[in-house]
């Protein structure tokens, strides 16, 4: 286990250019704020990861002055956090993306990743949820079918609206559509 302290956002950028194809793990470690000694701050070492395809993870207590946070290799299809979409595209603007953690930023199916939150808001805002267009069609095959999914509780309907957003591959959101819509027209709940 590599466990290291960088002093500024630079030092962490050599480190990363240097190993983050050949290394599958460093630790970083951090001092607390209020005893103001100089080291990396935390939003910027997460910058610098994400520009070369790496992610923050598990974080451990050292003492009471010091943590530190594992940094890592993202893996392809991980989902991504909103923060940190939002972080990369701010690394986009500043011109600091690297060509590994571009290519890895556009792999990511962001509307899939990013879609089950804005069902939970619209949710939470309108107390009615979205039914994604594709499955909607499928239910207006089978009006029993929507007839039933609708009076299935709210935390369920929006389980299974993100079930099928959150579908990889157009094929699987095709099959969970025809599962959510044939256990409805069966007044049964699919397992997911």
């Amino acid at each position: 286990m590599i466990s290291k302290i960088f002093k500024n956002r630079n030092e962490w950028r050599v480190w990363l250019r240097k190993h983050h194809k050949t290394e599958k793990e460093i630790w970083l470690i951090f001092y607390k704020k209020h005893l103001n000694k100089k080291s990396l701050a935390y939003p910027d070492a997460v910058e610098e990861a994400l520009c070369f395809g790496w992610i923050d993870g598990q974080l451990r207590r050292i003492d009471s002055a010091r943590h530190m946070i594992r940094f890592s290799p993202r893996r392809p299809g991980s989902i991504w956090a909103p923060s940190n979409i939002k972080r990369v595209r701010k690394m986009i603007r500043e011109r600091k993306m690297t060509k590994d953690g571009l290519s890895l930023f556009k792999q990511a199916d962001l509307k899939a990743q990013t879609a089950p939150t804005v069902a939970a808001a619209a949710r939470k805002k309108s107390k009615r949820i979205v039914v994604p267009p594709d499955l909607r069609k499928a239910f207006s095959v089978k009006p029993k079918a929507l007839e039933h999914f609708t009076n299935y509780p709210p935390s369920f309907r929006l389980t299974a609206v993100r079930w099928v957003l959150t579908a990889k591959h157009k094929e699987t959101r095709l099959r969970r559509i025809r599962d959510i819509v044939s256990n409805a027209a069966k007044h049964a709940r699919p397992a997911y």
